[in-house]
């Protein structure tokens, strides 16, 4: 009877342990990144560098099995409505972290990744400022309101694209300079 309930305990235990064990064996993330240049990791002397995509994919390579992360659908100078044709066209990019070089659609991408990060939004609003010759800033007010009202509405149907992709990825919209 001791060797029955040993026997039950034992089996309980590992009842318990498993379920959580699988879990971790399914911890393989995809991370893809879209935006502009703070995605790309653009550095303060305007060459390519590391950006808060590399820092977040190693930080996340910590935690679990980051099974690839790709800044390729990031490109500086880029607007929401570059990121909307991408998503649109289904533009093919080499991938551009890891694994580095690899052709991928972008609706494969975003299909596959777990998390997204979206950074765009300021070169749309950028544009509308320009800088006289003593370097003065000029802008009109409604031009400027302008362009961060049509920036919304163009990341909400960003949003609902990436959703509509993938349903289940953590979408985060980020704004780091300089990290």
């Amino acid at each position: 009877m001791k060797i029955l309930k040993s026997l039950a305990s034992m089996l309980l235990v590992l009842l318990l342990i498993l379920p959580s064990q699988a879990a971790f064996a399914e911890d393989d993330f995809d991370y893809v990144a879209l935006g502009d240049s703070l995605a790309f990791g653009i550095n303060e002397n305007n060459q390519s560098g590391k950006g808060y995509v590399d820092f977040f994919a190693q930080l996340l390579a910590n935690d679990v099995e980051l099974t690839s992360y790709n800044k390729g659908f990031s490109i500086p100078g880029y607007t929401t409505v570059d990121v909307l044709a991408d998503l649109e066209n289904n533009v093919e990019r080499s991938s551009y972290g890891e694994p580095d070089k690899v052709n991928m659609n972008i609706t494969d991408a975003v299909a596959e990744a777990e998390i997204i990060t979206l950074s765009v939004g300021a070169n749309d609003v950028l544009r509308t400022l320009d800088r006289d010759a003593e370097g003065k800033l000029n802008y009109e007010v409604a031009e400027v309101a302008a362009a961060i009202q049509q920036t919304a509405a163009n990341v909400g149907q960003i949003l609902t694209q990436l959703y509509e992709i993938n349903e289940t990825a953590e979408i985060y919209v980020m704004g780091f300079y300089n990290p």
